[in-house]
């Protein structure tokens, strides 16, 4: 029953992501995060970026499924995916992903809901 309820909650999310990037609030999010030196400094390694950045989106995903199973809050939700959209415009828009996340606290929501980040189990993360 938790599991439903926490899937239900985020497909109301995504359903009203779209209003996020409509009303212009992403917009705003995403200038906070341009920085043109940040994707600069990887220079002839630009190709690291974009593993790092494929395997920061399949970390969201993978978020999003423990997050669903344990019936997360709606602001835990949210902020994974707008970190995720954040994730998808980096290279186009300049953006320092790295910051985005700590701000987001997604190393904290990879803490509480994905059971194997640091070797822990279920149990030592309550």
């Amino acid at each position: 029953m938790e599991k439903t309820k926490g899937i239900s909650q985020f497909a109301a999310l995504i359903a009203g992501s779209k209003k996020l990037i409509d009303d212009g609030s992403y917009t705003k999010i995403r200038e906070k995060y341009y920085d043109p030196e940040f994707v600069k400094s990887f220079g002839d390694k630009k190709s690291l970026f974009d593993k790092r950045r494929a395997i920061e989106l399949g970390m969201c995903g993978r978020l999003v499924e423990n997050m669903c199973k344990d019936g997360a809050q709606p602001e835990d939700y949210k902020n994974v995916v707008i970190y995720a959209y954040l994730c998808i415009d980096a290279v186009k828009h300049q953006l320092d992903i790295f910051t985005a996340a700590e701000d987001l606290g997604i190393k904290e929501l990879a803490k509480k809901y994905m059971y194997n980040y640091g070797s822990k189990t279920k149990e030592e993360t309550k």
